[in-house]
């Protein structure tokens, strides 16, 4: 078998998956843009924000970001990168992680594809490139979205801040797809490879967000992917090195346990 030939054909097989998540997020940040410009430097509305619920304010990145708000920074923080792109993200890499390896184990394909001269480490890898791919895409179509047209509204964010925001949602839809292929490979259950990946961030969400209402909380946001990725709010003031490294090793781990697990699971 040629050399990525695994990879080009879960390539092809997800093109329509892929242009709808790539339209999507377009829009979004299209729409983003058409809102600034109605939020810029209003003190209306950074007062109605600051009225908001603490609860509320956790939810979409902290107190620190709802201050920000009405500013470049603080808007792209709360709007974009600290709920709705990871959201997007953690979806579409863990469906596609889901649905590459357990998907495909369910439905009798990867017993065709092993009867072939092809290593199983090759099988997972192949796979996980496919899914690293469309994360980078689809949070390059975002990054590119808000350079371009930032300046048009006055949504000047930086190259150098935004690259940082978008590398840290890269990893964080990375680390999903990563732990998809991983469950998927010891159970080979699209649902259950799905839902645990669900769990997971839902779960790393909820102890971001709670880490800003309770201090005895914390200690438990170093658990949470979300709070890895946004760490210091890269999108105000650049890369976190170590936290970005920290996820990538996550993924590294994930997907090194994904090859280990699938090359003992039984078909």
């Amino acid at each position: 078998m040629s050399d990525l030939a695994l990879a080009a054909r879960g390539w092809r097989d997800r093109r329509r998956a892929r242009w709808s998540w790539l339209v999507g997020i377009v829009v979004y940040g299209i729409m983003m843009l058409s809102v600034f410009p109605a939020i810029e430097g209003s003190d209306e509305f950074a007062d109605l924000a600051e009225s908001y619920p603490e609860a509320l304010q956790a939810l979409f990145g902290g107190a620190e970001s709802f201050a920000l708000i009405t500013t470049p920074a603080g808007f792209a923080d709360t709007y974009v990168f600290s709920f709705m792109l990871p959201l997007m993200l953690m979806a579409m890499a863990g469906a596609a992680g889901a649905s590459l390896l357990a998907g495909e184990d369910e439905g009798g394909q990867l017993e065709l594809v092993l009867s072939l001269p092809v290593e199983r480490r090759r099988v997972v890898l192949e796979k996980c490139l496919v899914v690293a791919t469309e994360v980078v895409l689809v949070t390059g179509a975002m990054v590119l979205v808000l350079l371009a047209g930032g300046p048009l509204v006055d949504l000047d964010l930086g190259v150098t801040h935004l690259l940082a925001a978008g590398v840290g949602s890269v990893l964080y839809g990375w680390v999903h797809g990563a732990l998809a292929f991983l469950v998927g490979a010891l159970v080979g259950r699209r649902s259950v490879a799905l839902g645990v990946v669900v769990a997971v961030a839902v779960a790393g969400y909820l102890v971001s967000a709670l880490a800003e209402l309770a201090s005895w909380m914390a200690p438990a946001r170093y658990l949470s992917p979300l709070y890895h990725a946004n760490a210091d709010r890269p999108v105000a003031n650049g890369l976190p090195l170590v936290n970005h490294l920290l996820l990538g090793a996550v993924v590294a781990g994930l997907v090194a346990l994904a090859v280990w697990a699938f090359e003992r699971h039984d078909l």
